[in-house]
């Protein structure tokens, strides 16, 4: 201890002569050691002591921090924190408004569509309902002194046309005092039905045969057929009574389909019961018939006479005939110009309150045996989409959406509410510029407007008869299934 005591004057003299730092890496460097750097230095002395930093600081080595250095670090530190939690704030804001206006967006979006649905079911119940144009007919008598078929404004300007404007009252007691025969065929011409006339002397035929089945006075019938049934001058008329082409067809007491074996008179192809069958607006026809009247008096007009077209039952070419949607249009071989819609989608909505009808008393047994052909082929005859023909292709179009099932919906026990989620059908049946697939005439009226009031023209016997198990609707059906 004496010794350390007589060395410590010498080791502070030779400190303060040379300096605390140099003499400390000497002797570092005798033993073998690295000299230490600045930053080695302070942290290795100068953080246990005041003493030190001092001695550190005689040596040339500032240990001391710069000036605001801690204080600057906190700032920057404590800025960085608040940015970055209000920068994480606002992305969580961000996702829960974008989170939330998507919610709602799609609920919006599903009320309307819902909506849509909805009306776009109310609307087909009400074209069975009620007509858009005034149905045309003709005495038989008148038709047979013709001749030849005329076009319906030769025909009322000589004034044999009798119109009826509404399906109600009117239209059902005129039912009562009439027969009505609805003429269906397929054009053999592009501007006249049938030039050669080899259709109308089956029809005036078909006539005589109905007046003498049923032992009636001729002058108790009328006829119905396009050619004059229908305005040929009056685009948007035509268009109209076009669209109330399966009212009509519905309504009259006798379904009789003209097809004898003939030539197109422009094409040259043939024209038979087979090329009738493929037609989609004669589909449509037969379709409407069949559904509100049965087969009982449809029947295909020959020159030997009438035969019945399902005789035995509904087979499997008169199912093919109810497969509507799958029939050849017109419009689909010009490729729809300008966009047009086809004419499947004109024919949507009346297809549509068909069904309903049938669904509404598919428990009857007037309705029953209906409903049990149909619902097999659901899909086929009433098809979700459908392919769209333009200029460039093709495209799949929306048709019937998921409007049978909606319709199943509100038409079941108690009128349960649609708790699912059912897409639209087609919107495009309301837009301008519609091909008749039958006549091939370009028309350029809209599907929808001004429309005769209406009484329900039905299934059921009476007014208040309903089916068990089915509760009674609103409006009550008011005609006879024959």
């Amino acid at each position: 201890r004496e010794s350390i005591s007589n060395l410590l004057p010498d080791y502070e003299v030779i400190n303060n002569k040379y300096g605390l730092v140099p003499q400390l890496q000497r002797w570092r460097g005798s033993l073998g050691l690295p000299t230490l750097s600045k930053t080695e230095l302070c942290e290795t002395f100068a953080k246990f002591s005041q003493a030190n930093s001092e001695a550190l600081l005689r040596s040339g080595v500032d240990c001391s921090p710069p000036a605001g250095s801690d204080d600057n670090s906190d700032y920057v530190l404590i800025a960085l924190i608040v940015l970055g939690s209000l920068f994480g704030g606002a992305v969580l804001f961000g996702a829960l408004y974008w989170l939330y206006r998507t919610v709602k967006t799609n609920r919006r979006l599903r009320a309307e569509e819902a909506a849509l649905v909805d009306s776009q079911v109310e609307e087909a119940k009400q074209t069975v309902r009620e007509i858009q144009a005034p149905m045309v007919l003709m005495k038989a008598v008148d038709f047979q002194s013709l001749g030849k078929p005329v076009p319906h404004e030769t025909a009322r300007n000589q004034g044999k046309l009798h119109f009826l404007d509404t399906m109600g009252d009117e239209m059902m007691e005129f039912m009562k005092q009439f027969t009505v025969v609805f003429f269906s065929h397929q054009w053999l011409a592009w501007e006249e039905p049938d030039p050669t006339c080899v259709q109308y002397q089956v029809m005036v035929k078909a006539v005589d045969d109905i007046v003498t089945h049923e032992g009636i006075s001729i002058d108790h019938v009328y006829v119905w057929y396009d050619w004059f049934s229908i305005p040929q001058a009056c685009s948007k008329v035509q268009r109209l009574t076009i669209n109330s082409l399966p009212n009509f067809a519905s309504v009259c007491a006798f379904f009789v389909v003209v097809a004898p074996d003939a030539k197109h008179f422009n094409t040259g192809r043939d024209a038979n019961l087979e090329t009738y069958h493929s037609r989609c607006w004669c589909r449509a026809e037969v379709m409407s018939h069949w559904a509100k009247k049965g087969s009982d008096k449809m029947f295909y007009a020959t020159a030997e006479g009438l035969q019945l077209m399902a005789p035995g039952g509904v087979n499997q070419q008169f199912m093919n005939s109810l497969k509507v949607f799958q029939g050849h249009l017109t419009c689909c071989d010009r490729k729809h110009p300008d966009g047009s819609p086809c004419d499947r989608e004109a024919l949507m909505s009346p297809m549509l309150g068909l069904y309903s009808q049938i669904r509404k008393f598919c428990n009857d047994p007037r309705v029953k045996g209906i409903y049990d052909a149909i619902e097999p082929f659901t899909d086929e005859i009433f098809p979700s989409s459908f392919t769209y023909v333009h200029p460039s292709g093709t495209c799949q179009r929306n048709l019937f959406g998921d409007l049978i099932a909606a319709t199943n919906a509100k038409t079941g026990k108690g009128k349960a509410k649609m708790a699912a989620r059912f897409r639209p059908g087609t919107t495009q049946a309301n837009h301008t510029g519609a091909i008749h697939s039958q006549t091939g005439v370009h028309t350029m009226g809209a599907a929808k407007g001004g429309s005769s009031s209406a009484s329900e023209f039905s299934f059921a016997a009476e007014a208040g008869a309903t089916s068990e198990g089915q509760e009674q609707d609103e409006e009550e059906p008011s005609r006879v299934l024959v």
